[in-house]
């Protein structure tokens, strides 16, 4: 049986945040959640916001450290080596947002988990009142992938995925990445 992500940050920041920090958000619809779990990877891809340790800032992101040792949580992530990641995440009232930034690559991922295939539509929907120029890049591979830059900034491109189901990325319905190319890896 699987055990969920936002039930396990729950009891590890209970034991490891304390009082100071205690980092609980409302679960907020999917789509809304998503997009503060964009805000949240884009403030990261630029270095100003970092996911460890427990911070008011993340408080204040809507942002819950996070850490999960479920295959399937992690297989949006694969790319990203252990060493290098560090996790977070959002919590939604559907399925459920895992966060992980690589700081030696710039790049930031979110992948929305276990949800319909309405609900990836209406994420979708979301991200792209912020995450403009969508260019079709790819049908390959099991996953439609779309690029562009977040907020009209030139400094910041995403990369999304939207795989089909068994095609190596576990759970994820949804999986966007923003990187910063202009940063320093």
């Amino acid at each position: 049986m699987k055990t969920s992500l936002a039930a396990l940050t729950a009891t590890a920041l209970c034991a490891l945040a304390g009082a100071a920090h205690a980092q609980t958000a409302g679960a907020a619809p999917v789509a809304q959640a998503t997009l503060t779990a964009l805000k949240a990877c884009a403030a990261n891809a630029q270095g100003a916001l970092a996911f460890n340790p427990p911070s008011p800032g993340l408080d204040a992101a809507g942002v819950i450290l996070a850490d999960s040792g479920y295959a399937p949580d992690l297989a949006a992530f694969k790319d990203i080596s252990p060493s290098e990641r560090f996790a977070a995440a959002v919590n939604s009232a559907q399925g459920q947002i895992i966060l992980m930034s690589d700081t030696t690559r710039q790049i930031c991922r979110l992948a929305v988990e276990d949800i319909t295939p309405a609900q990836v539509a209406l994420v979708q929907a979301a991200v792209r009142g912020m995450a403009g120029d969508w260019v079709p890049q790819s049908n390959t591979g099991g996953a439609t992938t779309y690029s562009g830059t977040v907020a009209g900034s030139s400094q910041l491109m995403f990369e999304v995925r939207v795989p089909a189901p068994k095609t190596g990325y576990g759970t994820a319905n949804f999986i966007l990445t923003v990187m910063n190319p202009a940063g320093p890896g």
